[in-house]
């Protein structure tokens, strides 16, 4: 009969195995990384956004603190931050459970250290909110919970609710002090996430990288939604005296705006938002990739 031990070796070896078979091996921006192989092709997304890393990397060495990353997906800026910077604190906000379960288990297999996924989304008071997505995908990056962001039929049918909390009780629960970074990418819902931080925003006064959609057609119904909505956000950055910064990508620059343009390039829905006093540290371009 064989021995504990060579049973113990015995498991620990098929287990090894197993892992091996149901993970990639992928080099993601210059750091090797185990992916769970759960639906083919899910390494794109984590290689997306090439021109993000430099900026990344660039603003981190200058700023030490958490990064707060609302809208984390399956991670396509955890795995940035953590090549940038492997022992950085990082806190993703993601309320799409298929998403939460995958980010846990990407941790999990890198045993990435100071990794914290909290499973809802954000907004400025606590409740429960409609989380549209398209059934088809189950890691829709273009899921929402912004009710009229896009038109009727854009997702499916399927009712969901998930959690929405007040981001500033968020942070105090969490223990993050201070924010160096928060990035903000939530398919329309980036007003609500921004007037529930305003407390940490005001106390840290972090980098804000955010994706804000075009108006597209400022003469329609979706178009006036948007439009409203992105005046509004731009208000509450006024009142806490931050500067609007259109990112102009890999080769360009950051463009001072005074507000958010009516416009319909995708290619242009970028922003760096930064405390007026920080202006002058940011970069003044975007590093090649």
């Amino acid at each position: 009969m064989a021995s504990p031990k060579i049973l113990r070796r015995a498991r620990d070896k098929l287990v090894r195995l197993a892992s091996r078979s149901l993970t990639r091996r992928r080099h993601l921006h210059g750091r090797r990384f185990l992916v769970p192989s759960v639906l083919p092709g899910l390494t794109g997304p984590l290689q997306s956004e090439d021109w993000l890393f430099p900026l990344l990397a660039q603003l981190l060495a200058a700023r030490p603190g958490v990064v707060l990353d609302v809208g984390a997906n399956i991670g396509q800026t955890l795995v940035k931050v953590k090549a940038a910077d492997w022992a950085r604190p990082y806190i993703g906000i993601e309320p799409n459970p298929a998403c939460v379960h995958f980010l846990k288990t990407f941790i999990a297999l890198n045993r990435i250290p100071e990794a914290l996924v909290i499973p809802a989304g954000l907004s400025d008071h606590a409740h429960l909110g409609r989380f549209l997505s398209r059934e088809a995908n189950a890691f829709d990056t273009s899921a929402s919970v912004v009710d009229g962001f896009r038109g009727e039929g854009f997702y499916g049918t399927e009712v969901a609710y998930v959690p929405l909390l007040q981001g500033d009780d968020v942070v105090a629960l969490a223990g993050a002090a201070p924010i160096a970074l928060l990035k903000v990418d939530v398919e329309g819902g980036e007003l609500e996430v921004l007037s529930g931080l305003t407390a940490m925003i005001a106390r840290d006064r972090p980098v804000i990288l955010c994706e804000v959609l075009p108006t597209q057609d400022a003469a329609s119904d979706i178009g006036r939604f948007r439009k409203a909505r992105k005046a509004r956000l731009a208000g509450v950055l006024a009142g806490l005296d931050y500067v609007i910064l259109r990112n102009l990508k890999t080769g360009g620059g950051f463009l001072e705006l005074a507000d958010f343009p009516d416009d319909a390039a995708l290619d242009l829905s970028d922003y760096i938002f930064v405390h007026r006093s920080d202006r002058a540290a940011l970069p003044s371009g975007n590093p090649d990739p």
